[in-house]
């Protein structure tokens, strides 16, 4: 009589988000296509032949520079933190990351980044930690620069002046917290514990400083795109009215129902630039040249990180 054969394994299916999570996508796009109905698309074509070939090469290099900038800040937030990860790691990996997360919702793919740490000899706390805070920077700042110029922008001066000072107020708490420590020190028991301390080594004053002058300087750069585009298509639009609508359409990247802001970003220009007498047109073509030039950089420049890191492993 013959051994009964072993069961042939098989490898277990890769979960899939649910039919109805992806199917929210749909209300944005739906979102996105019933403004364009309501619009006057001759308009909207007029308005794009104004947009010169250095317009839009300005606003390619400033989307780079922004990409060059936030991966020195996260490749410094690593040094701070003790992780000594050399740029020529740190450098494509981040660019490359930035391509997943422009692919998925919430940018979720940014967390290609913590692997090629590990791979190097980061800790895994320490390297999703890095991750995390470096996306909440971006956040924060996004946060706090929109509310306050929205306010600034719509005569409430006492209340963006009330968002800077609360912000300020948090910054010097939080570096007061942090605390400078060895990336291979033991962890602490306990996952909000180890949650905190990890914010504490990330954040001790002269690592927040230098992280914030970096995030700073980099969304001065991305605020360049707007400012370019917006002159060719939108000369009328205020300048503070444009950073509450770039920096408040880049917020609703985050919502589960759109895919990089597509279905809210328009709106939101348009309602935000009225006030200045700019058409729906013109603000909605605004909206949809800052997400291309904003996208596209991105994809390129990834695409080429990726590229070369495979071959240079080979």
């Amino acid at each position: 009589m013959s051994a009964p054969e072993a069961p042939v394994a098989t490898r277990p299916s890769a979960p899939r988000s649910p039919w109805w999570r992806r199917a929210l996508l749909l209300v944005g796009f739906a979102s996105a296509a019933f403004v364009l109905s309501r619009l006057e698309l001759r308009a909207m074509v007029e308005a794009l032949g104004r947009v010169s070939i250095v317009t839009v090469l300005v606003a390619t290099l400033a989307m780079w520079g922004n990409m060059a900038l936030k991966a020195v800040r996260w490749q410094r937030m690593l040094r701070q933190r003790g992780a000594r990860v050399p740029a020529s790691l740190t450098t494509p990996v981040f660019f490359e990351a930035m391509l997943w997360g422009s692919l998925t919702l919430g940018r979720a793919g940014e967390l290609f980044r913590v692997a090629p740490l590990v791979e190097s000899g980061v800790p895994l706390r320490g390297a999703l930690a890095s991750v995390l805070l470096d996306r909440a920077l971006d956040l924060g700042f996004l946060v706090v620069v929109g509310a306050a110029s929205l306010a600034f922008a719509t005569g409430h001066v006492l209340l963006a002046a009330a968002v800077g000072v609360a912000t300020l107020v948090l910054l010097v708490v939080v570096g007061a917290l942090g605390r400078r420590q060895a990336i291979d020190d033991a962890p602490p028991a306990g996952r909000l514990r180890l949650v905190l301390e990890e914010m504490r080594a990330f954040f001790y004053p002269a690592a927040l400083l230098e992280s914030g002058v970096w995030t700073v300087a980099s969304w001065a750069t991305s605020f360049v795109i707007v400012l370019v585009l917006a002159a060719d298509v939108a000369p009328e639009a205020h300048a503070l009215r444009l950073l509450a609508a770039a920096f408040i359409a880049s917020l609703s990247t985050l919502l589960p129902i759109t895919y990089q802001g597509v279905g809210t970003r328009e709106p939101i220009f348009a309602a935000v630039l009225a006030a200045d007498g700019v058409p729906s047109e013109r603000a909605v073509l605004l909206a949809l040249l800052v997400f291309t030039l904003n996208l596209v950089p991105v994809l390129v420049l990834g695409f080429v990180a990726g590229v070369w890191r495979r071959r240079s492993r080979r």
